[in-house]
């Protein structure tokens, strides 16, 4: 018998009417609240400017509240800032988009996060099993379909990259590469609240290979 295709399989066809409905109203949304809203008072503002510390080579600065002021002075920026309270390492990641007008900078901020999610849905097409043979456009469009992605979009946070990092740990866990998962992990303790229970559970289940990679990876 021959492979059902996507397009005669009942599941895929209402998870595509969803998808569509539901990310186009969430597209349409989104678009009306980046007209209305002040884009320099979103939570990627923080994230700018703790960019443009580094590359004023003032990285020692980067809890320092005056220093982020000092930062948000010019046009665009936030007059009373919204403090940096993530990792150092993390700073890293915006430095280069810092190079770039606040406005531009968010916006290729939002291109790189729906290219995550593109990769996120290509990466887990061969896992999603109970779903039936779904591809990875419908992945991706049910992803813009989720209003917490959305959200994330309007106000230029780091939820997406995390959301990569786990999915390609969870790629490499199927794949029988523990070690590798336990590497990328750890490249997620931007957010230690969200990756270090995880690490707990693996560890509970024994699961010493993904851990010990975790660890060496976290001390290196």
């Amino acid at each position: 018998m021959a492979q059902e295709t996507p397009r005669g399989n009942p599941t895929a066809v209402g998870l595509w009417v969803y998808a569509l409905v539901f990310g186009l109203c969430n597209v349409i949304i989104l678009g009306y609240a980046v007209r209305s809203s002040k884009l320099d008072m979103e939570d990627f503002s923080a994230f700018f400017v703790a960019g443009k510390l580094l590359n004023a080579g003032m990285a020692h600065h980067l809890y320092d509240l005056a220093a982020q002021a000092q930062m948000h002075v010019a046009p665009r920026y936030r007059q009373l800032p919204l403090p940096y309270n993530h990792a150092p390492f993390e700073a890293v990641i915006f430095a280069p988009l810092a190079l770039l007008p606040y406005q531009a900078s968010y916006y290729v901020w939002n291109g790189i996060n729906l290219a995550l999610l593109a990769g996120m849905a290509w990466r887990l097409r061969r896992w999603l099993t109970s779903l039936g043979n779904v591809s990875a456009p419908l992945i991706f469009v049910l992803s813009l379909a989720y209003w917490p992605n959305a959200m994330v979009l309007l106000k230029g946070q780091d939820s997406i990259l995390l959301a990569m990092i786990m999915t390609e740990a969870y790629v490499q866990i199927k794949q029988g590469r523990e070690e590798r998962a336990g590497v990328m992990l750890a490249l997620g303790l931007f957010k230690f609240h969200l990756v270090l229970p995880l690490i707990a559970c693996f560890a509970m289940n024994r699961q010493w290979k993904l851990v010990r990679s975790f660890a060496v990876a976290r001390l290196n």
